[in-house]
């Protein structure tokens, strides 16, 4: 084998493992555990365009009834999970109250309340043609 054989032997493998590498990163982040916001967030208001931050997993506390009528943050994909503690907590239906990309979109077109102790997971998806682009898809209420 010549000095160029070599070489271009080392370059491949270095090609290929350079490859593995990042398969194994895009890979990785399926089975990396999902971010908790363990300390409940008071909810002394109705909230618009509400910041979730780098969380996968939100808990509130409502003091009383509360509306959420949008999330911030949106990511195509991005799935959030948000558990109510304390009253009900209401995801309205496309509300004006949100900008336009931070909207709820339920599938039955209707507010969506969260009793205490219950759980909703949203995705943020293109949801046309149920409506006009992006927006968070309530997946399930869990109540």
């Amino acid at each position: 084998m010549s000095e160029n054989d070599i070489t271009r032997e080392l370059v491949r493998q270095i090609e290929e493992m350079k490859n593995t590498i990042k398969r194994l990163e895009v890979d990785k982040a399926q089975f990396e555990a999902i971010n908790i916001d363990s300390n409940p967030r008071i909810l002394g208001a109705s909230v618009n365009d509400y910041d979730i931050g780098n969380y996968d997993w939100i808990l509130v506390n409502t003091t009383a009834p509360r509306n959420m009528s949008g999330l911030a943050r949106g990511i195509l994909g991005r799935r959030i999970i948000i558990t109510n503690y304390g009253s009900t907590l209401t995801l309205l239906h496309q509300s004006a109250l949100s900008v336009a990309t931070n909207r709820i979109s339920t599938i039955t077109g209707a507010n969506v309340p969260i009793a205490s102790g219950y759980s909703a997971m949203l995705l943020y998806m293109d949801d046309t043609p149920f409506s006009a682009g992006y927006r968070w898809r309530i997946l399930f209420p869990n109540n």
